[in-house]
């Protein structure tokens, strides 16, 4: 096939396809559309020769021609011309936009055309069209991007300014939506200048009131929606929780059942029992000596109820604790509000040059822009006059130097949006930055600053604050560019724009009202610059109003040559005594040390950090493993570590490309989409016979509790495929009785298949595994999903304002948590240390058996069974975690806990220290010494210092043990580091 043959081809299937929801043809549909395009034309404009550029198969010159006006057409495809009637042709012929046309015409018509050119010919394009006619109807989609001939999809303001070149402006009072909503009529300018702006200021107006008239609207509306979904919510919880209290006592009536079975069975056999028929025996004596409703039996009856009243009184039950889910927030969505960036400007100019250049490529409406120079020299006055004229910018010049602070009130003074953004001319935004900084603000309506994150910005620093006693400047990783930082940081980002006491004025978006309310910044006292956004946030914050950072923005910050090093050091110092003077030091400082040390900003910091070396991780394994096809066998009901660790390292995965699904037992279905409502991944359910059919499917079928691996041994493999891999989360034998048949099932799972590839997250595991088997695993490294477990805003009030608050997981059935050891060293603590602290326990609920026979009397609250996001909730809220399990295979509820900031106990034996370290990130104890245990509590209830240097470094150490690391691992132990 030729490549006119290819050209016609596509041409055929772009007009089936690509052209809307149903194929471009000439039928009743498409006719009837360009008809009354024709009309409006005929009627609107009356021209009387017509230029269609880009007419496709001639509809519109077809339907113009039927009233009269003398139409014609081009367009650059063979196959369209060819497939338009035949009477229709001498009128269209194959043309270019982009090449001269045979004659002047009343008026060009060019629909969706100009996207499909690349950015460099359509300004020329624009100019061909100007060249031949007076009148130009416009129409190119600012919006879909997703067609693959679309290379120059633009705003309309784009075209605007291509045409305003050509000396062609808007015709606002005539209305072009009947051709596109985007559609619009550019008439050559002969009228004066003042007639066409006050064209445009009467247009400006007419919309402006009707957008305020919306807006009353919209507000009234909401107002009423709001009361409304306030209602149906209280509704929806109410039917939930009846309906949660409903499926809670058809659980509870079937445990009874369960209950009443195996009792009924136990006591058949108690009855048959020696024992059974000794206390037969004894109960026929006592019916001899006390016969019933006799006064020796009524005695008899008072003394046992006496017994079991003061048996009873030594028990406290436990308070309910409720643990809400952590959200996620609603995606982003672009900015309605409107922003006037403010920008004062003294000399730099190649840093201005890339400010603005970032501002005017980054920035989406509706925004303007306000430039202040401030007694710039001549090549920066020639720049930012050129600029606002090309880009229509407001500039306001001081022919001397008055500094930055008079500047900034200047440019505020000029605003009416209803944000007024600072940006430092020394700095690069980068994409969505508005959006991503009036959604922060709008998040909250007290929230009356904004600021982001940035290379070099005090506190809003990232990765790091301080370097050797100065600040931080964290340039850009080698290789990388400002759009790539941000694009990472926004990718990785929880939103979850804290609150801060101070915030820097590189980049410092107020809301209106904040202006209205507290005025401009403190000329007085900080004219020159430095300070003045510190004492603004502290004033703002007295009159009701919070400061937050949105910590999915990157904008780097250059560090300013507007200033020497000395001058900055100079005036910095002398704001730090001015804000002192003003607003006292006590309320510096404690600033300061809320910034440099809260965990929610040192959580945003550490993962800052390996942000990069995730996505080199993610790179390396799509390059190594895309679209490889993985199965893991998952047969769980609730959840639980184990099955966390396998749905978080799977989702990695998939970042990668590998194809991954879950298998799980039919049987388990209700209960496991009850437990995962939300899960991201295929899960394929049916008894484990399916298995061995599934795995044609699959590269590789890994199993992850002992009993199935059985399940692989029914695989046919052929060449080595699928991959039979056993993903060794514990040594299980621990789990059961030694010498019982599950004992014995366990032990023998990892020598069951000769060619089977064992796993495991730690080398204890490792060395369990070898030592009593003699098969070896590979060590994959501990990991946690860093994203979900991380420091977040508290709801309530933080330690010291409220006691100090200590967790545990207590399993009352599972004997190698140790619950009964747990719950006795938190009984100690309450003992001790009465309201100075506050404990919570998670993992089992009242109604369990076994929980009766723990040390419970005393002060403490259950949160029951959780899943993974109430975790992360209840971790957020507490500030020491104990696991005093006789041994951990990782233990991941310890880095759970560290991961969001809570200081951790962690036992000796296990695979917990892999990543625990003794005095720098937790506490090792050894659990076979409940003496140990408890001291080693108490020295974090009563060592402030301590505690809080292992959160720290907590923070810092366990977000090292990302998720993709791990699935990176995992997919070269199973297909080679080469696959």
């Amino acid at each position: 096939m030729n490549s006119s043959e290819i050209s016609k081809a596509y041409d055929a299937y772009y007009y089936a396809h690509g052209c809307g929801t149903q194929p471009y043809e000439r039928n009743p549909g498409w006719l009837r559309f360009f008809d009354s395009v024709a009309a409006h034309i005929v009627r609107g404009i009356q021209p009387h020769t017509v230029l269609d550029a880009g007419c496709a198969i001639g509809l519109l010159v077809e339907t113009l021609r039927d009233r009269g006006v003398d139409a014609q057409g081009i367009d650059i495809s063979e196959w369209a011309i060819q497939h338009m009637p035949e009477a229709l042709r001498p009128y269209c012929r194959v043309g270019s936009i982009l090449e001269p046309f045979p004659q002047r015409y009343d008026l060009i018509v060019t629909i969706e055309v100009l996207e499909h050119l690349s950015a460099d010919q359509a300004e020329p394009a624009i100019a061909n069209c100007c060249q031949h006619t007076d009148q130009v109807l416009f129409s190119s989609t600012p919006l879909d991007y997703k067609e693959a001939t679309h290379f120059n999809v633009q705003p309309p303001e784009y075209w605007a300014e291509l045409f305003a070149q050509q000396g062609y402006y808007r015709d606002v009072d005539f209305d072009a939506s009947f051709l596109t909503p985007w559609a619009a009529l550019f008439r050559k300018g002969r009228v004066p200048l003042p007639r066409i702006v006050g064209a445009y200021e009467r247009h400006y107006w007419k919309l402006r009131q009707e957008n305020v008239a919306r807006r009353d609207m919209n507000l009234e509306q909401r107002n009423e929606l709001a009361a409304k979904d306030e209602s149906v919510r209280r509704s929806t919880e109410q039917v939930a929780l009846a309906e949660k209290q409903l499926q809670d006592l058809r659980e509870r009536l079937q445990r009874q059942d369960r209950d009443l079975a195996n009792w009924a069975a136990r006591w058949a056999r108690l009855e048959n029992s020696l024992g059974g028929r000794v206390l037969k025996t004894m109960q026929n004596m006592r019916g001899f000596i006390a016969p019933p409703r006799s006064l020796r039996d009524q005695i008899l009856d008072n003394a046992w109820q006496r017994f079991v009243l003061r048996k009873r009184a030594r028990r406290k039950a436990a308070t309910p604790l409720p643990i809400e889910a952590v959200t996620v927030r609603a995606a982003l969505s672009p900015h309605q509000a409107t922003v006037e960036v403010i920008i004062c400007v003294h000399n730099a100019l190649d840093d201005v040059r890339s400010c603005l250049e970032s501002v005017v490529a980054h920035s989406t409406p509706p925004y303007s822009l306000i430039l202040v120079d401030d007694g710039s020299d001549t090549p920066t006055q020639d720049y930012l006059r050129q600029f606002a004229a090309e880009k229509h910018a407001v500039l306001i010049r001081h022919d001397a130097a008055r500094g930055y602070t008079f500047s900034a009130n200047v440019g505020l003074r000029s605003s009416l949006a209803d944000y007024s953004l600072l940006l430092n001319s020394d700095t690069i935004v980068s994409a969505d930055w508005l959006d991503r900084l009036v959604a922060c603000a709008e998040s909250n309506p007290r929230c009356g600053l904004i600021g982001p994150l940035s290379n070099t910005a005090s506190w809003q620093s990232i990765p790091s604050v301080e370097v050797k006693g100065d600040w931080a400047e964290n340039p850009l990783p080698s290789g990388l560019s400002v759009d790539d930082v941000a694009r990472l940081v926004a990718q990785y980002s929880a939103r979850l724009y804290p609150v801060v006491p101070l915030l820097n004025g590189f980049c410092y978006m107020i809301r209106r009202a904040v202006i209205e309310q507290i005025g401009y910044l403190d000329e007085e006292n900080f004219g020159p610059g430095y300070g003045e956004e510190d004492d603004y946030t502290l004033r703002a914050r007295q009159a009701g109003w919070q400061a937050a950072i949105a910590d999915d923005v990157y904008v780097y910050h250059a560090q300013s040559r507007s200033y020497s090093n000395e001058t900055r050091r100079v005036l910095s110092e002398k704001a730090g005594q001015r804000l002192a003077q003003k607003h006292g030091m006590q309320i510096i400082m404690d600033g300061v040390a809320f910034c440099r040390h809260h965990k929610v900003l040192e959580g945003i910091r550490a993962r800052s950090e390996i942000i990069m070396e995730r996505e080199s991780v993610v790179v390396q394994g799509r390059d190594g493993f895309a679209g490889k096809r993985l199965l893991f066998l998952l047969p769980i009901i609730d959840p639980g570590g184990g099955g966390n660790v396998v749905i978080d390292e799977a989702l990695a995965m998939r970042q990668m490309g590998v194809e991954v699904a879950l298998f799980n037992h039919v049987k388990f279905r209700d209960a496991f989409e009850r437990a995962y409502p939300e899960l991201q991944l295929p899960v394929i359910y049916g008894e484990p016979e399916r298995v061995a059919h599934l795995s044609h499917d699959y590269d590789a079928v890994v199993a992850t509790v002992n009993f199935t691996v059985e399940w692989l041994a029914s695989i046919p493999q052929l060449d080595g495929r699928p991959v039979r891999g056993y993903y060794v989360q514990g040594f299980e034998p621990y789990i059961y009785q030694v010498d019982t048949l599950d004992y014995e099932r366990a032990l023998r799972s990892y020598t069951l298949l000769p060619d089977l590839v064992r796993f495991t997250k730690t080398q204890w595991t490792y060395d369990e595994v070898k030592q009593h088997t003699g098969a070896e695993c590979h060590v994959i490294g501990a990991s946690l999903k860093i994203d979900l477990f991380r420091p977040r805003p508290a709801v309530g009030p933080e330690w010291p304002q409220r006691p100090l608050r200590i967790a545990a997981m207590v399993r009352p059935s599972t004997p190698y948590r140790e619950p009964k050891l747990t719950m006795e060293i938190l009984r100690r603590a309450d003992q001790q240390y009465g309201q100075r602290v506050e404990i919570m326990a998670f993992g089992t609920t009242p109604d369990e058996v076994k929980l009766a026979d723990l040390p419970i009397n005393f002060n403490w609250k259950l949160a029951g069974v959780l899943n993974q996001q109430q975790v992360a909730r209840l971790m957020n809220d507490v500030d020491i975690f104990v696991d005093y399990s006789s041994h951990q295979a990782m233990g991941l509820t310890a880095l759970e806990a560290m991961a969001c900031g809570a200081a951790a106990i962690v036992p000796l034996h296990g695979g917990a220290v892999s990543f625990a370290r003794h005095g720098e990130n937790s506490l090792i104890v050894d659990t076979a010494s409940l003496e140990e245990c408890w001291r080693a509590l108490q020295r974090l209830i009563e060592d402030d210092d301590l505690r809080q240097r292992l959160q720290r470094q907590a923070l810092r150490d366990v977000c090292q043990l990302y998720p993709e690391r791990a699935a990176f691992n995992i997919l070269t132990t199973l297909f080679g580091s080469t696959a």
